[in-house]
């Protein structure tokens, strides 16, 4: 009889815990300013900004979140879409800060991340100069260390017991909006890495930190 008795308590205790879990779901959009042109030439410099204040508002609130004292930062992928399909491409270009700063690694792919001046002056201005000609589509997006954290509830974005969410409704917005990923859209390649058909996705979600163009001789 004890023994069923501390099950029953045991199991109480589970279902309270799970009862009383509780969730928050951010909407941040991030404001990514892209030089806003289709097509570049081989040297030229591609300027990615971002300028964020310390107060974001939370867009599925409607509340400002103070973000003082938490350190963001963000991967920009660049991958090259026309005949010579190459997923990772970040290694065809020049990248350098004029404001922030950059740091990469690489293992099998090459990887990029975007930092802001400090941890409180939430700004970066980083520029590419393309050394190949090509097609390209880049995207800007918090860094994966993130999602690690959301899965693991270590976020600690506010001081709740909840945990706490990013995706999928915080993302960067690129020139509000403004998407020009029509340039590759329906280009499919077979990638060399897998051998599967790889295809460019249709504009609307390419608003969300995104931004393609091509780049002459």
């Amino acid at each position: 009889m004890p023994k069923i008795y501390i099950l029953f308590l045991f199991l109480l205790v589970i279902a309270c815990g799970s009862k009383n879990r509780c969730y928050i779901n951010y909407g941040f959009k991030f404001p990514l300013s892209v030089t806003p042109k289709d097509v570049f030439s081989i040297g030229d410099t591609i300027w990615y900004e971002m300028n964020l204040s310390n107060q974001l508002l939370d867009e599925n609130t409607g509340n400002y979140i103070d973000l003082t004292d938490y350190e963001l930062f963000f991967d920009l992928t660049i991958g090259k879409v026309d005949t010579d399909f190459i997923y990772s491409a970040n290694h065809l270009f020049d990248i350098h800060s004029q404001i922030g700063k950059i740091s990469k690694k690489v293992n099998h792919f090459h990887y990029t991340y975007l930092h802001f001046s400090s941890i409180n002056e939430k700004h970066f201005k980083i520029g590419l100069i393309p050394t190949q000609k090509g097609c390209y589509e880049t995207e800007v997006s918090l860094a994966d260390i993130f999602i690690e954290k959301e899965e693991n509830d270590e976020l600690n974005i506010t001081e709740t017991e909840c945990w706490e969410k990013l995706w999928p409704d915080t993302y960067a917005f690129t020139n509000n909006g403004q998407c020009n990923h029509y340039l590759v859209d329906g280009i499919c390649q077979y990638s060399p890495y897998d051998s599967t058909l790889a295809c460019s996705v249709d504009s609307v979600h390419y608003t969300k930190g995104a931004y393609a163009f091509c780049v002459k001789d």
